[in-house]
């Protein structure tokens, strides 16, 4: 269930926003050539941390650096976006998925201040990284732990590591993390 739940997600975003091509899974098979695709957990904990930072300082600002590129999208849709100019990618696959990520952080601000959560009393707990038997150009399920006074908050986000860079893709759950 899950391979194909993070198939589904590689699909969507990739292959909605490119008008009439269609990702195959080949594309997702193999990176681009000069690619190194890294599935291994190293610089993980630091993604978790951040985006626990960013929550809890309600700073988006931090997690610039791990939004999805072109580099990215030509690695994990190579044919789609082979005759793609940089621009074209830009607008037609990562502008909807940035802005729906935003949407999700302001999600959740809004959800600390509807259920008036105390910023100060929220830190930073633990992580958990689902590991999958798919290829490393699937995204992964990161839990983000914070703790809320004896509370547990869990977030999920979708990530991939590639090039020894981390992307966040998407949160999975905005609407009841602080109920």
């Amino acid at each position: 269930m899950h391979k194909f739940f993070y198939l589904f997600i590689v699909l969507t975003l990739f292959s909605s926003c490119i008008g009439n091509k269609s990702v195959s899974k080949d594309d997702l098979k193999e990176p681009s050539k000069g690619l190194v695709v890294d599935d291994a957990s190293e610089g993980i904990e630091e993604v978790a941390k951040n985006f626990a930072k960013a929550i809890i300082d309600n700073n988006s600002s931090i997690l610039k650096v791990y939004k999805p590129n072109v580099t990215l999208a030509r690695a994990l849709s190579a044919k789609a976006t082979a005759t793609m100019t940089d621009e074209q990618i830009k607008e037609g696959m990562l502008k909807d998925l940035n802005n729906t990520f935003e949407r999700n952080i302001e999600n959740l601000q809004k959800a600390i201040n509807d259920n008036e959560i105390d910023r100060a009393g929220l830190t930073f707990d633990s992580y958990k990284l689902y590991e999958a038997n798919e290829s490393p150009l699937v995204p992964r399920a990161l839990e983000v732990n914070l703790k809320y006074n004896e509370d547990q908050k869990h977030i999920p986000i979708t990530v991939l590591k590639l090039n020894s860079n981390w992307y966040i893709f998407e949160i999975l759950n905005t609407t009841t993390v602080f109920n």
